[in-house]
């Protein structure tokens, strides 16, 4: 038998991050790419693919997204 869970009211501390990403139709641009090699760290990665998967799409088109929303906000 599993062992039962007991829930408490303790208060739960969290930070709200505005929502920054694109909806996945906003992902499916089509434009001259250039490609690019780049080193993320595994905790990165595992965001990312997350991500995309919540989206059904590639973590890679994700990345792209993420990256020109902030060149555009750059500018």
């Amino acid at each position: 038998m599993k062992k039962k869970i007991t829930y408490s009211d303790e208060p739960i501390d969290f930070k709200v991050v505005e929502d920054f990403l694109p909806r996945p139709s906003e992902l499916t641009v089509n434009r001259p790419e250039v490609s690019v090699t780049l080193e993320l760290g595994k905790s990165s990665l595992a965001y990312y693919k997350t991500v995309a998967k919540k989206n059904k799409t590639t973590y890679k088109r994700v990345i792209q997204k993420v990256l020109d929303t902030y060149a555009n906000k750059a500018v």
